[in-house]
């Protein structure tokens, strides 16, 4: 991740919320890579179960605060400090989530990020082969580019200009908004895929 966000080591003191941490796959490996003393995270995710695993993970310590939160109908957590948050990560989150409340989840994060604070954002974009591929999976379109797979769960694939909407110009400034274009090869099907996701870097004004 430090590869990707390498902005994301000069940032101090670096007190991260990582929106939707899952069990913790970008969490120890950002206390590793970064071995920081003032390095904190504030990691939450809707499953429990999720939660339950980075806390039972062996590298869990004291820099992490991990707690159950559904961005879209909770409010963050009194203990998570409201103005002093310098870096939010959304990795592969926010395309699981309605579009109709992007507003909602980016105005929770804005609330508690210090001036200055970062968001790292990286999640699928338009002309991605899964978008393509939905319906012949058995998956069914929503919305404008928005997707439910077979197994009920969600993809919104983001363009630039929706990134623009989602981190407008008043509130922030856009440092990077682009394409990463990748060819992933699946050796068993001998198939080659050619995936695109979209990586966003901003600061809250």
């Amino acid at each position: 991740m430090c590869r990707e966000f390498p902005e994301i080591s000069q940032i101090e003191p670096l007190t991260i919320l990582e929106v939707g941490c899952g069990v913790g796959n970008t969490t120890y490996p950002l206390i590793e890579d970064l071995g920081r003393n003032d390095l904190h995270f504030y990691s939450f995710d809707f499953s429990p179960c999720a939660v339950k695993l980075l806390q039972q993970h062996e590298k869990f310590c004291d820099a992490v605060t991990p707690f159950v939160c559904d961005i879209v109908k909770d409010d963050l957590p009194d203990f998570v400090p409201v103005g002093k948050i310098t870096c939010a990560m959304m990795i592969f989150v926010l395309s699981a989530i309605s579009p109709e409340s992007f507003a909602l989840v980016e105005k929770k994060i804005y609330d508690v990020l210090a001036p200055g604070g970062w968001i790292f954002f990286r999640d699928y974009a338009l002309g991605d082969l899964a978008a393509e591929r939905f319906e012949e999976k058995g998956g069914r379109k929503i919305s404008d580019n928005f997707f439910v797979r077979k197994d009920g769960t969600r993809a919104y694939y983001f363009s630039k200009e929706k990134m623009q909407e989602i981190f407008p110009a008043d509130r922030y400034e856009i440092v990077q908004n682009h394409y990463v274009a990748k060819q992933v090869e699946n050796k068993k099907d001998q198939i080659k895929m050619n995936r695109i996701w979209i990586q966003t870097k901003v600061i809250k004004k």
